[in-house]
């Protein structure tokens, strides 16, 4: 669709096409930036972050970049706003943070996957590059922090690989270094499926078959950075998503289907005996933990792209990340307070949304119903994630957890250190956390805080000074001219 200022009202539903639709309708949206001749070598990464410290960060579409022919753009933090998410999601625009917390998780538990379709032709194919043509100098190759180990083609991209064994296609998205004209590096977490997949091929005494999408519908970045299910194709959950398949090609090269839609895509395979240095790389807790692997590189065999092409560009940087939440939880699954109400009684609320948190920090709020409540609450949610969060808080639920005045009210006040802090040893971690050296095997410890009033002299705990409800009622009424 074609969008112009004035156009949307809140809580319009807005459908498009592709990324550039998409940069349209932003567009109407008063959240695009346009810049020109932004410097790839660690300037394009400053505008990134600071954007993000803006009380709505704006997407940034990157253009004329020196050494690159005019054409080959970048767009920065696509996603990063409520509306933005709310486009991509096929929500209502306009709308409030409670509204999208109801919304996203009503709309994914209704979701029914609907396969990709084959097409023969696509934007895609407009250029396409095979064998000796390929040329990936072509590309604008942004250095995002002052410390990384090269140029990062991709930071918001897709990364299509298939199980040898079965027809699982998995979309991931990785990060993807640079090396050379026709080589790059991709690093994968050891917990992702695309490296479930890589290792079953190299089992295999095989190469990797793999294709790279460096810029398409946001969407799809989305449901890469999000797990599904193992042996559950992203494409069907982006289906679903958008009420419609999504346009596939199968590639020459690789087998694989690749979005008849992407604005760039690199296909090729990993080379089991290719071993090239990757990073460091300045990672999502605002560190570059992850140091230098030494990786199996990908051979590119062909370089497809759009007239003009546009990729996206989502570095990660130190929390946090924006100045307010813009993240829309759009799960199928069951959220952390559903399946804590499942599994543990007089559970209220759970909250890990703090901006400098990272997801390391979770709070758990009840109801007390028996001693040892508060432990059986923290040890059910930390059973129940994988290597975040670090930190557990539970307090009553006379506390609002979303407020950190109050939740530290409650841990200076209502904790002894000696009976109240927990540690539990060799959980599972991540080669991306700071705080873990790398010869410990990827294990680290988690912190229980029980802050909630001691159960078994409840009935004696101090009474805390509060205004009554029926007494604050009245004072604003009667004083509202001087309280607001």
């Amino acid at each position: 669709m074609a969008a112009t200022s004035g156009e949307i009202e809140p809580g319009t539903v807005v459908r498009y096409a592709d990324l550039r639709e998409f940069i349209e309708i932003v567009d109407a949206l008063g959240e695009l930036r346009r810049a020109e001749g932004v410097d790839l070598q660690f300037e394009i990464g400053a505008l990134c972050t600071i954007s993000r410290e803006a009380e709505i960060c704006p997407t940034t579409l990157c253009d004329r970049f020196a050494g690159v022919e005019p054409g080959f753009r970048i767009l920065l933090n696509p996603t990063r706003s409520l509306n933005r998410m709310a486009l991509c999601y096929g929500l209502p625009l306009g709308l409030t943070r409670e509204d999208y917390d109801r919304l996203g998780p009503e709309k994914a538990s209704a979701l029914k996957p609907i396969p990709p379709r084959v097409v023969q032709n696509g934007p895609i194919l407009e250029n396409v590059l095979e064998g000796d043509g390929v040329d990936l100098t072509r590309l604008p190759r942004p250095w995002w922090h002052e410390r990384d180990g090269g140029a990062y083609l991709g930071t918001g991209d897709a990364i299509i690989t298939r199980d040898p064994d079965s027809d699982w296609v998995n979309i991931g998205t990785y990060r993807v270094m640079y090396q050379d004209p026709t080589h790059v590096s991709v690093y994968i977490n050891p917990d992702n499926h695309g490296l479930l997949h890589r290792e079953r091929w190299f089992a295999k005494g095989k190469s990797c078959p793999v294709a790279i999408s460096l810029g398409h519908d946001p969407l799809l970045f989305l449901v890469g950075a999000n797990t599904q299910p193992a042996g559950s194709c992203e494409y069907d959950y982006m289906g679903g998503i958008r009420g419609e398949p999504v346009d596939v090609i199968i590639e020459p090269h690789t087998g694989l289907p690749i979005p008849a839609r992407s604005e760039i895509i690199i296909a090729g395979e990993f080379l089991p005996d290719d071993i090239r240095p990757e990073g460091p790389f300045g990672e999502t807790f605002g560190y570059y933990a992850s140091g230098v692997q030494q990786l199996p590189t990908v051979a590119v065999k062909a370089l497809y792209f759009r007239n003009n092409p546009i990729i996206i560009g989502n570095p990660p940087s130190r929390p946090p990340h924006e100045r307010n939440a813009t993240s829309i939880r759009f799960s199928r699954g069951e959220s952390p307070l559903e399946r804590l109400q499942r599994q543990v009684p007089g559970v209220k609320d759970v909250y890990s949304g703090f901006p400098s948190g990272g997801g390391h920090l979770a709070v758990i709020s009840i109801e007390q119903q028996y001693p040892g409540h508060a432990m059986q609450a923290a040890l059910a949610l930390i059973n129940g994630m994988g290597h975040r969060p670090r930190y557990v808080i539970v307090v009553d639920s006379d506390v609002n957890i979303r407020n950190p005045v109050e939740l530290l009210w409650a841990v200076t006040t209502r904790t002894d250190p000696v009976k109240d802090f927990h540690v539990i040893e060799r959980t599972t971690s991540s080669p991306v956390e700071p705080a873990i050296p790398p010869w410990e095997n990827n294990l680290m410890s988690r912190a229980i805080l029980d802050a909630t009033r001691p159960f078994e002299w409840l009935d004696k705990f101090p009474l805390t000074v509060e205004v009554a409800p029926e007494l604050r009622e009245r004072t604003l009424a009667r004083w509202r001219n001087i309280l607001q």
